[in-house]
Parts: C-alpha cells; structure tokens; sequence
C-alpha cells in the first residue's frame, strides 16, 4: 500500500505519493496545472530532491498518458538556505540561457546538482534544464562560473506565403498593354495562385515562454469580379473581362474604359464585355463588343457592332457614308447621318436622321428637338414615329414597316432561298434535256426506247422539282406573313407629328403611299391590306 514520506507533507491533490521506495508522480488530465502546483509546492516548502528536469520534460510532452506514473525522486529533502551565497544564477536578457556560476565549497556540507536546480526554479528558469552540465561542473574543483544550467531553443523561420499571378500583370500594373486579347481573361480561369505559409519550428525561452517566429500570411487579392476558390488558395475570374488593379485589389472589369478617341493609332477594338468610350470613333476603325456600347462623343466614320447589347452615341453619328452602326438589342443617338444602321431592338434619336438606311426591329423614334427625318429609308419591325418627314427640296424619303426577321427566321429564309436557286438550276437543266429530245423525235419521226423512256423519268423528275420550288416559296411566304402577324393594326403604324414633305413615301407589306404634297402632321393605318392615311389637323 502506498504512503506518504514522513518527513514532508505532500499535498494530494499533486498526484504524489511513494511506492516501494520511490516517489511516483501520477500525471493528472491538466499536467500543466499538475505541474505548477508542483513547482509551487517545492518553492514554498524549499524541497529539494525532485527530478526538476524530468518534471518539465513531461510538461512539454502533448502526447503523455493520462494516469501514468513517473518516478521523480528517491529521497526529498529541504533546501538549507545557507547555500544561496554559493550559488548564483544568470539569465540572459533573450532568456534563453541560464548561466550557473557555483562560487565555492558550503563549509557544512556539499552542493548538490538538486540544490542548483532548486536555484534555477527559484529564478524562474522552467525548460531546458542541463543536469549534466551541473554535475559535470560539481565534480571540478570550485569554483566554476557560468555553467550552462538551462539552455531555451530559438525559434526556427518559417516562410512567408507567396502570391504567383496571372501572367498578364504584375505587382501594380500591367504586364501586357493594349486589349489585344492577351489581358484577358475568361470566367472561371486562374488569375492568380497562393502558396501557402509554411511555418517555423517554435522555440522556448528558459522561463517556458513559446518563441515563435511570424510569417507574413499574404491575402490573395481578390478584387471585383473575382473569387477565392475552396482551397482558400485559388482566385478566380467570376466573369469575363480583362484584369486591371484596383488599389491593391487584383479585379476583372466588364467595362473597358477609353479615355481617348479610338482611331488608326489604336486600331479596331474587340471586347467580349462592355466598352465606353470617353472621346470619338473615328473613321477607319471598328468598335466590337459583346454587350453595350456607349461612345460620349460621335461617330465619325468609324463601325460599332454589339452582338448582344445596346449601343449609345451621345453626339451622334457622322457616317460619311461609311459608319454603321449593328446592335442586338437598341440604337440610341443624337443624331443620325450618312450611316447604316441595324437594331435587334429599337431606335431612338434625339435630333434628326438624315440620307441614312435605319433597319429596327422594334419602334423608330425620331421626336425630340428637331424630330426631322430626311432622306434615306427607315424601316421598323413595330412603327415610326417622327415630327418632320423629307425636307422642301422634295428628297426621297422612305418611312416603312418590314417586320424584321429574328435570325433563326433569317437563316430559314436563306437556306430557302438557296435551294430554291439550286431547284431551278436543276429545272432548267431538265427542260433543255427535255426540248432537245423533243427535237430529236421531230428530225427522226421516232425515238429509240432507250430515249423514249429517258423522256418519261425527265419529265417526272421535271415535275418533282417544280413541286418542291413551290414548297419552298410557300414556306418563305409562311415566315413572312408570321413576322407580318406580329404587327399591332389596332393602331397607326407610322405617325409623323407636323409636317410631311413631298417625295416622302410610306410603305407597310406591298403597299405603298408616295406623298406629292405638303402637309400636316399624319398617321398612316394598314387595314386589311390597305394603306389609310389620317390627318392631324382633321
């Protein structure tokens, strides 16, 4: 059965007790609170005789057993006092080394390696205990001076994280100028890798404080349009665009910024996103965007295409017979002149158009300021609205309603014509073959069979290809009278607030209105196939 020391009374919350001449030290759930109530109990009750070293060693060990029992120490006794003049303790201001330095012999007695660690523990010392050191140092004659009683570990460096981007920037700038496609980038692609910290091994001071070297953890960049993958270490683009820095945020922009005229010095433009240009489009240039197009200033012989957005000329556009202007959804503009224009949606212009073809699908909308339509054609899917149509000098002007195809529509009609060309090749073809037989049975009174019955395969084949031109053409009028089906004749198709000039010719389908006299302002209706035009004024 175990018992307790009678000399020393150890408290029992410690987990000591003594077995078949040993101290047992039971390690408890909490050993770093085992292991100060510990120390505190030896520096209160001055014991001597604990193996100090091994006692620390256990605290720095995370992976000890619960429950198992360590022998500390054979004997404990009391530390005399008397012997602190001979033993002095040096700490470096770094703590992480404790210099013994043992002056002299104790007249009463001798120095012993537990006094020396009983004055390490008394200074505050806590890991990297030298016991060897100490005994080696007791066995030289004394005195001997600055023994390394307790030794720390220095912190090991660990390495910063690291931050490899997208081979088109840089830190803070662009590696690749110009929007020539190399800057770009799609959704989803890498624009930039982290490699992750690697930290350092920690170290210790004497006095048991963790020494820990710190590593810098970069953050990824991550800017608009973009985010941080799973891996915490990956980012990504979260749409298409080109990357620009942003502060120091790396981002993806889905609107490329001109702050210049776009001409021969830059080229033409090809962006898959939305561009804005800050000064002009000029001539000889092509501005092509996936999306929007907004020019602050005019057009000026240059091309804008936007596949699948809207394009906005705030000064207008000055075609010089070369602009054009092609857009998936609206066209919106101050004015339109000399230029072609195609709109998927509708057209709107502030001031006037003039001597310029307008293609829409949805409405024509020429009523602000001028409201002036004059010369050229100007043809609407939906209705045509403007306040003057042509001018005094009589300038052909045409105001018309074509409902415009959608492209599947477009694509049917073409592939429809193109067969239909292809028939009557062949058509044409069997008819010669057919009249030349028919010429030779006049100069020979009789064909051979052999021609005879090539005569009666021709001729069907001549009927089968006439029967499929017919096809064709009923399935091209089908598309056309669908598109014409979505026309609203429940009211006017072409409204012309206040004045139209002669010359000015107004067509819906087949039908056409050509006007030969000034007049006023007018409304043109298509009721069951017939142009009505009603005046304003009554």
């Amino acid at each position: 059965m175990a018992t307790r020391a009678p000399d020393i009374s150890i408290p029992e919350d410690l987990g000591i007790v003594r077995e078949n001449g040993q101290y047992m030290l039971q390690l408890q759930r909490n050993l770093t609170d085992q292991v100060t109530r510990i120390s505190e109990w030896i520096l209160s009750e001055a014991i001597v005789g604990v193996d100090i070293p091994l006692l620390y060693d256990h605290l720095a060990d995370p992976d000890h057993e619960y429950n198992e029992q360590v022998a500390i120490a054979r004997h404990l006794n009391r530390y005399e006092f008397a012997k602190s003049p001979y033993i002095n303790v040096q700490i470096t201001r770094d703590e992480l080394t404790a210099y013994l330095s043992i002056l002299g012999k104790y007249p009463q007695g001798r120095i012993t390696p537990e006094d020396c660690l009983y004055c390490l523990l008394a200074e505050g010392v806590r890991s990297g205990f030298q016991p060897d050191n100490i005994r080696e140092a007791l066995e030289r004659p004394l005195p001997v001076y600055m023994i390394v009683g307790a030794e720390g570990r220095a912190a090991e460096a660990g390495k910063d994280s690291e931050i490899i981007l997208h081979e088109a920037v840089s830190d803070r700038k662009l590696l690749v100028e110009g929007i020539d496609g190399r800057a770009m980038v799609v959704r989803d692609e890498v624009i930039a890798q982290k490699l992750a910290v690697k930290p350092g091994k920690p170290g210790t001071t004497v006095t048991g404080k963790m020494l820990v070297k710190q590593v810098n953890d970069i953050p990824l960049p991550a800017g608009e349009h973009t985010y941080i993958g799973e891996d915490k270490l990956t980012l990504y683009a979260a749409i298409d665009g080109y990357l620009e820095w942003d502060d120091d945020k790396l981002a993806v922009r889905d609107v490329l910024h001109f702050d210049e005229d776009i001409d021969y010095r830059i080229g033409d433009v090809h962006y898959n996103g939305r561009i804005v240009v800050n000064g002009d489009v000029r001539a000889g240039v092509t501005v092509t965007a996936e999306k929007d197009v907004e020019v602050l200033g005019c057009v000026e012989g240059g091309g804008i295409v936007s596949r699948q957005g809207s394009i906005h000329v705030h000064r207008g556009v000055n075609g010089l017979e070369k602009s054009y202007l092609s857009a998936g959804q609206e066209v919106v503009a101050d004015y339109i002149q000399d230029a072609s224009i195609s709109a998927g949606g509708g057209v709107n212009v502030k001031r006037y158009v003039a001597r310029s073809e307008v293609q829409a699908s949805g409405e024509i909308m020429v009523r602000d300021r001028e409201g002036l339509v004059r010369g050229g054609m100007l043809w609407s899917g939906r209705s045509v609205q403007a306040k003057v149509a042509g001018s005094s000098a009589c300038s052909t002007t045409v105001l018309g309603i074509r409902p415009k195809l959608t492209e599947t529509d477009y694509h049917q009609l073409t592939r429809f014509e193109e067969e239909i060309e292809e028939l009557n090749q062949q058509q044409n073809r069997l008819r010669r073959r057919l009249d030349f037989l028919s010429l030779l049975e006049q100069r020979q009174n009789q064909l051979s069979q052999t021609h005879q019955n090539e005569v009666l395969l021709r001729s069907e084949e001549l009927i089968a290809v006439s029967e499929e031109i017919v096809d064709r053409e009923d399935q091209i009028l089908d598309i056309q009278q669908l598109n014409s089906d979505r026309l609203d004749f429940s009211k006017p198709l072409i409204t012309i607030q206040d004045r139209v000039y002669p010359g000015v010719k107004f067509v819906i389908e087949e039908e056409e209105l050509l006007i030969q006299q000034e007049m006023g302002g007018v409304e043109i209706s298509y009721i069951q196939g017939q142009l009505y035009l009603n005046t304003l004024d009554g």
